[in-house]
């Protein structure tokens, strides 16, 4: 040991390396786990693109338009219930004709 040597600086230096290899692998850790991570966002990303794929738009909006002509329907049967007789066979007839111009266009979608 030199005379200007601190009787110590071995000990901090020991503690400081050690404290950056802590470091070092806590950010090596880190690093690796969110590259997992991402590896398996991806992989998730592929199965449910390939599992969409597979599926039309139109098999998502169809339930939700039936709800909603389920939901038309009961609304105009309640109108067409409180309309006087020759404005309630006016209502039906036009919404038998609806159907008529509908039902073909749905079918073929």
């Amino acid at each position: 040991m030199t005379s200007t040597e601190h009787p110590n600086a071995n000990i901090a230096t020991a503690f400081t390396n050690s404290v950056a290899d802590t470091v070092k692998e806590a950010v090596y850790l880190s690093v690796g786990f969110s590259v997992l991570a991402a590896q398996k966002l991806q992989v998730r990303r592929h199965e449910l693109q390939r599992y969409f794929e597979g599926l039309s738009p139109l098999a998502f909006a169809r339930p939700m338009a039936t709800q909603i002509e389920q939901r038309v329907d009961a609304a105009l049967d309640d109108v067409q219930s409180r309309l006087p007789g020759q404005a309630a066979e006016l209502l039906a007839n036009a919404r038998t004709a609806a159907r008529k111009i509908v039902e073909p266009i749905a079918a073929a979608i």
